[in-house]
């Protein structure tokens, strides 16, 4: 399994438009100790990993990639699902319950 902290941290502050100084300062170390983060030399620790998770208001296992976010798909998408080249479902919900209808065959 790959390490991403780094790269993780290097997005959330480029999102945020900040510079590694102005992260640096928020955690109270140094510039470099950033720099060393985000070119994966170096990881934070668990306080400082909390901390990032708090700066950046997302969740530690973002942060050290093991959730991924949900993929933005249009509404449609949601309601029908490809089986195959010739046939697509459509599931609604009622009572409950999960119903499919052949819509290809």
């Amino acid at each position: 399994m790959k390490i991403v902290i780094g790269t993780k941290i290097k997005e959330q502050r480029q999102q945020h438009e900040w510079s590694q100084q102005t992260v640096a300062e928020r955690l109270h170390v140094s510039r470099q100790t950033i720099s060393k983060w985000e070119l994966g030399k170096s990881y934070p620790d668990l306080e400082l990993l909390v901390a990032l998770s708090k700066l950046f208001s997302v969740s530690t296992d973002e942060l050290l990639g093991l959730s991924r976010r949900p993929v933005q798909r249009p509404w449609w998408q949601l309601l029908l699902r490809k089986r195959s080249r010739t046939d697509m479902t459509v599931k609604w919900y009622s009572g409950g319950r999960i119903g499919h209808v052949l819509l290809w065959a």
